[in-house]
């Protein structure tokens, strides 16, 4: 079991080739992992020394002592333009690895890493934490189970970690004796001995950098009849260092092999470089580069063969250190106008595909402001259900913020707010709190610059819901005080209806008349707009929220009303939705029979149409219904379903049903 935070969950990749003078430090982390001498473990070094490859290594070598599974979080792609990672998007992307289903993601950091703690506190777990900054990215997801460890690589000691029982292991660049004993491995041992010295001399222009001696090991691969002293000879020549961290880093290495490529796959490296992609598919590949899939796909292949590019889980990216040469070789033969270009081709792709994505998602009679019919025009549509659109989201979530930033870097105004609003549709589903604030600050820059206030005020108003996942209701409310009286301004009647829903949606927990009210208004302005499906949907919020305030009789009126609507529009879960809150308000009135028999249909149609987590509050509402009713045997049959589906979820409630299973089975006998 593994987990990269917005990606598929996975095993932390196969280990590579092992470098002698990494044996020590192996020997000396496996003994401190098996011995639960350190519960967390900092692996530091300078980029491109290799230790994230060291900890996959490591997580070979004694991965089988943690039965409890493995999680695997990459830092990297969590950073936003301040360099800040969002912890609470780390600590869920464990919980589903841990099994746990977004439907009952809790939307906190403090909740979320409360049920991470009890998630992990049963079986030893190995959490790998991959280009940590800060100690604050580590400690919340400290397993909570004796014999738990915690990996950290990362470019920085982590010394105030050493307060918590860390341990430092620092990684240097390889010796010259293990570059050797690497190149010896890679190229067999006939070639180094043939030529020692120049292998060494290799060794020595490689900086001790796994990375670096890989893309010199695949250009002496290619070429079998390139000497090593021709190769030094063509790495002396290269193009100027580049500076990380101040220290001039082995860029000669990589122009000896960027020479060595064919102009078009020289050509496909500067562009991916100049691309606003941190992990790529094919299809954006081709995008970027503007050639066919067919053409992109070779010409990866052979990016693939030099070292350049690395294939992960049918995707590709670029070691960070030949990243930043790619990037500035780019900067260095492109043009500044083919450089905005391959940027542009890059957004577009991304932005069409997220709207496409999105309406497959979301639905075509969502309230969107992007013109589809304008954006989608000769476009390919390939996604053919809402399922391998969010897929495509979920593994697109860095690249979508990515072209936000250059898009708006660009002044590409239209594109950004486009994107802002296509991406809403991964973040209200995946809870992506932190990118969906940023892109919703980026989007609404970019609105105010081209004069869209109805941009401005929808992104502002549906952002609302991610500052009340927070518990930020200072700005959910800020958001919907400003969104209002712009939408009002322009007179734009389903937008307006659309915020006053959310504004219903805000005061629901704090005052039922506000809501009430505010559902009234959204109501009648969906109705003048022919708006079925928000009249609909916003009906059955106006019926729950009248019975939680003892009004179940209008209640009943108002939610029946709702499901004949929402058959109309159709949507089968939120009928399923519907008749549960009416099944709830015919309990309330007391007319038991009545809502036994709408509970159960309720149940058909969310098990019929797969929607679990609805299905759950279904059977605790037949629980209830049996429980007024005196029938033991039926409450406990409904709520041994609910912890069913509860289980398979990871949720929280699991104990607290458990709990309640267990006395109805005692007082049962069964």
């Amino acid at each position: 079991m593994g987990q990269g935070v917005g990606e598929t969950p996975r095993q932390v990749p196969a280990a590579p080739v092992k470098y002698i003078n990494r044996e020590v430090e192996l020997s000396q982390a496996a003994d401190l992992l098996q011995t639960a001498a350190a519960r967390i473990t900092v692996f530091s070094g300078l980029p491109g020394v290799g230790k994230s490859a060291t900890v996959r290594r490591l997580v070979e070598q004694v991965g089988a002592a943690f039965p409890g599974g493995h999680l695997y979080v990459d830092y990297a792609n969590l950073r936003g333009p301040s360099n800040d990672p969002a912890v609470e998007d780390a600590v869920a992307g464990c919980l589903r690895g841990l099994g746990v289903a977004d439907e009952v993601m809790p939307s906190t950091l403090a909740e979320r890493t409360n049920l991470y703690r009890t998630k992990t506190a049963t079986r030893p777990v190995l959490v790998v934490l991959d280009d940590v900054t800060e100690p604050a990215q580590v400690l919340p997801l400290v397993p909570n189970s004796a014999g738990s460890a915690v990996l950290v690589t990362s470019t920085d000691r982590l010394a105030e970690l050493a307060l918590d029982d860390a341990q430092p292991i620092p990684l240097q660049p390889l010796s010259e004796q293990s570059s050797v004993h690497m190149l010896t491995v890679l190229c067999g041992e006939t070639r180094v001995s043939a030529e020692p010295e120049a292998a060494r001399q290799l060794a020595v222009l490689c900086a001790g950098l796994p990375i670096a001696l890989r893309v010199a090991v695949a250009r002496l691969i290619a070429r079998s009849r390139l000497t090593i002293a021709d190769l030094c000879g063509e790495i002396m020549q290269g193009l100027h260092a580049f500076s990380i961290k101040g220290e001039a880093k082995v860029s000669g290495v990589f122009a000896a092999a960027y020479q060595a490529l064919s102009p078009a796959v020289a050509l496909m490296y500067r562009r991916l470089g100049a691309a606003p992609f941190v992990r790529f598919s094919v299809d954006a590949a081709a995008a970027a580069a503007d050639v066919s899939v067919e053409v992109a796909d070779e010409l990866i292949e052979r990016l693939v063969d030099s070292a350049f590019v690395v294939a992960e889980s049918g995707r590709f990216r670029m070691h960070d250190l030949v990243r930043k040469h790619a990037e500035e070789t780019a900067r260095a033969e492109e043009t500044e106008s083919e450089l905005e270009a391959i940027q542009h081709r890059a957004v577009r792709y991304i932005l069409v595909t997220a709207a496409f994505a999105d309406r497959a998602l979301m639905g075509e009679g969502r309230l969107r402001c992007t013109d589809h019919a304008v954006l989608l025009a000769g476009g390919t549509d390939s996604f053919d259900d809402p399922t391998k659109a969010l897929e495509w989201l979920d593994a697109e979530r860095v690249n979508l913020l990515e072209a936000m930033r250059i898009a708006s870097e660009r002044g590409w105004h239209d594109e950004v707010w486009q994107l802002a609003e296509a991406a809403t549709a991964l973040y209200v589903n995946r809870r992506y709190l932190a990118d969906w604030i940023e892109a919703t600050k980026l989007g609404v820059a970019a609105a105010r610059h081209v004069g869209r206030s109805d941009v401005d005020a929808r992104l502002t108003s549906f952002c609302s819901r991610a500052y009340l996942d927070l518990g930020d209701r200072e700005q959910a409310k800020q958001a919907l005080d400003h969104a209002l009286p712009v939408a009002e301004r322009l007179g734009r009647k389903r937008l307006i209806a659309s915020i006053l829903e959310l504004i219903g949606r805000f005061n629901d927990p704090v005052d039922k008349a506000g809501a009430v009210e505010a559902y009234q208004r959204a109501i009648s302005l969906f109705a003048e707009e022919e708006d079925n499906r928000g009249v609909a949907f916003v009906t059955y919020f106006l019926g729950c929220t009248l019975d939680s305030m003892g009004q179940s009789q209008q209640s009943l009126v108002v939610l029946r009303d709702a499901l004949e609507l929402i058959r109309r529009v159709p949507n089968a879960r939120m009928a399923g939705r519907t008749m549960t809150a009416i099944a709830v308000a015919e309990t309330n009135l007391g007319d038991l029979p009545a809502a036994a028999e709408t509970v159960a249909q309720a149940i058909q149609t969310l098990s019929e149409g797969g929607y679990s987590h609805y299905e759950a509050q279904a059977q605790l509402v037949k629980a209830d219904i049996a429980k007024a009713s005196g029938d033991r045997g039926a409450e406990a049959d409904a709520v041994g379903r609910a912890l069913e589906i509860h289980v398979a979820a990871g949720s929280p409630q699991v104990q607290s049903l458990s709990e309640r299973l267990v006395e109805l089975t005692d007082a049962t006998g069964d």
